[in-house]
């Protein structure tokens, strides 16, 4: 009987691990070389299976000069699990054939892996430059770079599913209206790991990300925002989102309008979402209206963060530290100094509408004033 067991066992493992060997899941994960040809590229993508590596050539450029079949994206769309080693490599749109294109669409049920490459010089009609993410689809970016891409929202990527952006640059990318770097409308969005937003650019709305709408807390930590620019918003712009900035750097952008502004710009109406600042530096940032630093019209939490240096030089601006509109804030553990505004209080004005609490914190050294000025006072305040 224990032979007769052991056997017919055998048996059943034997045929278990053929089957398993001949499953179409195992079979579909190959690993591919791609040689230094764009038409190489597009054939490859347009054949992709389910778990394809894809594996560029070293050091390549491919120059993409028409529309894949004629539509709005330079490669084949996206539709799968794949990953694409970019080892140095750059995929480009030329401009000198004057086609508009983004460079990679990733569509629902896709899912694309891609870390050492350049993405660039799309250009969209629609949204997404670079990369759009649709809803349904998914990017994993890291240790890659996307630069002077070009799109309505999203000039470098547009992400209406979910991505995860690793130590990754973000560039001179530009937006006709929003998100000159990157654009989410209702996203699930992690942007981690040293990456970097430089000199993007919108004409309405986030200079360096706009957040329009987000799903759960869209998380960035450890990263730059830097050098962007928009009349709203120039590093960062978020309306009705979840949104918390980690060891976070923003410095040196410039919002231009003079009715409104911030580098940080916190929600619109309607008054939902909230952000938060934990180990951030808010510094060395220009504006031309008011709330140079900061804008916020809903909850704004800053834990162990410092607002400072930062200037409000039109005729009319107030509050070059924190301007609140409306909302709560809450200040823990955080220092708002050093801010200039051209009229009175120049580091913290607090409206009448919304709560304003000081936990452990400080408001000094600004100019004109620290907080009065104020239409209500904030705790805590020597002017």
């Amino acid at each position: 009987m224990r032979r007769i067991s052991m056997c017919c066992t055998i048996a059943a493992v034997t045929a278990m691990t053929a089957g398993l060997a001949t499953s179409p899941t195992a079979a579909a994960q190959r690993d591919i070389q791609v040689t230094c040809s764009t038409s190489d590229l597009i054939s490859k993508l347009k054949n992709a299976q389910t778990g394809d590596t894809f594996q560029l050539a070293r050091n390549c450029t491919y120059s993409l000069t028409t529309p894949y079949q004629g539509g709005d994206d330079g490669l084949p769309p996206i539709k799968k699990r794949i990953t694409i080693h970019g080892r140095d490599s750059t995929i480009s749109r030329d401009p000198a054939f004057g086609n508009q294109f983004r460079i990679f669409d990733i569509a629902a049920g896709g899912d694309l892996h891609a870390d050492d490459l350049t993405i660039q010089q799309g250009n969209a009609s629609g949204d997404g430059g670079g990369i759009l993410v649709q809803s349904g689809g998914s990017l994993e970016l890291q240790d890659s770079s996307l630069i002077d891409n070009m799109a309505n929202d999203g000039g470098g990527v547009a992400v209406q599913g979910k991505a995860t952006i690793q130590n990754t640059f973000v560039g001179y990318n530009t937006a006709d209206f929003a998100g000159g770097g990157l654009f989410c409308a209702g996203c699930t969005l992690q942007v981690t790991r040293g990456s970097d937003f430089y000199e993007n650019s919108a004409t309405g709305f986030g200079g360096g990300v706009d957040i329009e709408s987000g799903s759960g807390t869209l998380l960035f930590d450890d990263t730059t925002l830097e050098e962007n620019m928009a009349p709203t918003g120039a590093a960062l712009e978020t309306e009705r989102a979840t949104v918390e900035v980690d060891r976070g750097h923003v410095t040196h952008n410039t919002t231009t309008s003079k009715s409104g502004g911030g580098a940080l710009y916190n929600g619109a109406s309607p008054q939902t979402g909230s952000l938060t600042l934990d180990h951030t530096d808010v510094t060395e940032n220009l504006s031309s209206g008011i709330g140079s630093g900061i804008f916020s019209e809903t909850k704004l939490t800053l834990r162990s963060s410092t607002v400072s240096n930062n200037r409000a030089n039109g005729t009319k601006s107030k509050a070059g530290g924190i301007y609140k509109a409306s909302g709560n804030v809450t200040l823990d553990h955080s220092r708002v100094r050093e801010n200039v505004s051209t009229l009175a209080p120049g580091g913290v004005y607090n409206d009448t509408s919304g709560t304003f609490s000081v936990i452990h914190s400080s408001i000094t050294a600004n100019k004109p004033t620290n907080c009065k000025g104020s239409p209500a006072p904030v705790p805590d305040c020597v002017n």
